[in-house]
């Protein structure tokens, strides 16, 4: 009986630990959210964000080595970094082009993002 209540209380934990990942409703949430978790070092949520080709996977794989070759400091400055906004511009229906900075870097990032079955992704170009 303890056994099972151990094991309880560690999937409860567990599941308490996990981030919560809303499917993006718009362009500047999925945008906002990829940038943010990859700032974060939180590569498993940012992917979440992608979509799945094979050019966003390159790209992405790219990102998280350049993450890791990153100082302690490094890191820590980029997590606390804030993103700042500067337009959203809609390419189509589909189709948006976000542009970001980010406090740390301070260099501006156009994000492409797309709407696939109702649901807006990031797309690395």
């Amino acid at each position: 009986m303890k056994l099972f209540t151990y094991i309880l209380i560690i999937l409860f934990a567990t599941a308490c630990l996990q981030e919560k990942i809303t499917p993006a409703d718009n362009a500047l949430d999925a945008a906002r959210g990829y940038k943010t978790a990859c700032l974060k070092g939180n590569f498993d949520i940012a992917k979440n964000y992608l979509t799945e080709s094979s050019k966003s996977s390159y790209y992405f794989t790219e990102h998280q080595k350049d993450f890791k070759i990153l100082s302690d400091a490094q890191k820590r400055e980029l997590y606390a970094a804030s993103l700042v906004i500067y337009t959203v511009k809609s390419i189509s229906p589909t189709q948006s082009l976000v542009i970001v900075k980010d406090s740390y870097t301070k260099l501006i990032d156009t994000i492409t993002t797309i709407k696939q079955n109702n649901i807006w992704l990031v797309q690395l170009k």
